[in-house]
């Protein structure tokens, strides 16, 4: 009441007998007015908007709207898409058959097949032999610092396991040397020694709610590359979980000819706009992972599974060069995604420099994993 008292005494009197009358201005009342009626609209617009957002999900979807690059349409799409992966089913007292072993690399030239979750029917010829929609690393070191990072690694499920650390019965554990963070750490050291300068975000971001993982890693994200606008390659790995029909563990592995070890197999997912994300420049991620998996098919023919284009976006609006990629299954070993990291990481350090390295990826593997 007293904000009002003193707002009061600085409006004009008119003199009227002996007493003084305050009135109140004209422009102050309209502008109360118009003040009101936007708040009413305001509060029926809000109400209607939290009428459509399921239970739960208020206070991530209004959040989400406030960070740069998100829109509802976006958040929607997580809420629809991103979590419908589902957690594989708890099983205590796994043994060793209930596991399986299967080839599932893909079979058509050069690597090209798709698993096609999407109405698109993109051109994979045309988009491979189109040139890379990112400038190589002596052009980036141009715009940027020298030393910059030009690879975020991070886990939206940092918590997924394998057969062989498989804390809680359902391939998941905090512990982050069991889980496909330590699959990560392995990804950036074979990186930097091919003088590719990266980030490792480690956070749990499903450790406390695997709902929620897909937002909080995506927030996380967006505010590193604000401050880090070096990173170009922006990859988010993940464990895959295949079973068969009658409930076995599928293990997606190959054993190398040259070694006799075994190791896990990978696969791209590509997002795109059809779920309805602002997503569309979609195909340039999809030829920077043709462009990946034509050579790694190339070296190692049994290594890439087919690239599974979907619906949702999975945040990749971010860069061309953003991705997700599963690093076996849940039955594959730690070990063998490892050994696979480091295959993958020297080729993307070739196709980041623009040349081959020469690296001896068994010698590293033999170094770090």
């Amino acid at each position: 009441m007293e904000n009002s008292k003193l707002f009061l005494e600085g409006a004009p009197t008119v003199q009227i007998g002996s007493a003084p009358r305050k009135r109140f201005d004209p422009v102050l009342i309209c502008a109360a007015v118009i003040l009101s009626a936007s708040l009413i609209c305001h509060g029926w617009l809000l109400s209607h908007l939290i009428s459509l957002v399921p239970e739960g999900n208020l206070g991530e979807l209004l959040v989400s709207h406030l960070l740069p690059s998100y829109t509802f349409a976006e958040r929607e799409v997580s809420l629809q898409f991103y979590e419908a992966e589902p957690l594989p089913p708890k099983k205590e007292d796994i043994t060793s058959d209930d596991y399986v072993i299967r080839d599932l690399s893909a079979k058509a030239e050069n690597g090209f097949a798709l698993s096609n979750q999407t109405s698109y029917s993109p051109d994979l010829s045309s988009l491979y032999k189109a040139p890379s929609p990112i400038q190589k690393r002596d052009k980036l070191y141009e715009r940027y610092l020298e030393g910059e990072p030009l690879v975020l690694v991070y886990h939206t499920h940092a918590t997924e396991s394998y057969s062989d650390t498989n804390d809680t019965g359902s391939f998941r554990t905090s512990d982050p040397s069991r889980s496909v963070v330590s699959v990560g750490e392995v990804f950036c050291k074979a990186l930097e020694r091919a003088g590719i300068p990266s980030v490792h975000m480690t956070e749990l971001f499903d450790d406390e709610s695997y709902n929620d993982a897909y937002y909080n890693s995506s927030s996380a994200v967006a505010e590193f590359l604000k401050e880090h606008p070096s990173v170009q390659y922006v990859i988010d790995l993940h464990r895959d979980c295949i079973m068969t029909e009658d409930d076995k563990f599928v293990s997606a592995s190959f054993t190398d000819a040259k070694t006799g070890e075994d190791f896990a197999q990978l696969m791209f997912v590509v997002g795109t706009d059809e779920g309805g994300s602002s997503h569309t420049e979609w195909e340039d991620n999809l030829t920077v992972a043709l462009h990946l998996q034509k050579e790694l098919n190339g070296k190692y023919p049994s290594l890439m599974r087919p690239v599974n284009l979907r619906s949702a976006s999975f945040y990749q609006h971010t860069s061309p060069g953003a991705m997700l990629l599963e690093f076996g299954s849940c039955g594959n070993t730690l070990d063998e995604a490892k050994r696979s990291a480091v295959l993958f990481a020297l080729e993307l350090a070739d196709y980041v420099i623009g040349e081959p390295t020469d690296l001896d990826p068994y010698a590293i593997i033999e170094e770090i994993c």
